[in-house]
């Protein structure tokens, strides 16, 4: 299932500027791979918690980052779990890399009649 996450380029690095990005309803993030050079990026918060809730980590998603996009996977999810919000995401360019991903199965027997 791919899920469009729209996201804006961000200045890296300090700490003063990644609180600024919080305190606007952004979580700072970050998409790199074997194609592309690392990009660090800004996505609204609140909307990708629910598109996450929604679709779940294993989701392919389509960053649109201001016209270009990428289809990327997650990486790795940083909380805050006093404040129960998210500081940061990795994102991996899917695009001609090989990834290993883990999923969890639930097989059920079909019941006799």
């Amino acid at each position: 299932m791919k899920t469009v996450v729209h996201a804006k380029k961000r200045e890296a690095g300090k700490r003063s500027v990644m609180s600024s990005i919080r305190a606007n309803g952004f979580a700072p993030a970050i998409v790199y791979g074997k194609n592309i050079t690392a990009t660090p990026i800004a996505i609204h918060a609140r909307d990708f918690e629910k598109t996450l809730r929604k679709n779940g980590r294993g989701t392919i998603f389509t960053l649109d980052i201001e016209g270009n996009q990428i289809h990327a996977i997650i990486k790795d999810l940083q909380w805050n779990l006093l404040k129960e919000e998210l500081t940061h995401i990795d994102f991996f360019e899917t695009k001609g890399n090989v990834i290993e991903v883990e999923l969890d199965l639930k097989i059920e027997e079909e019941k006799a009649v």
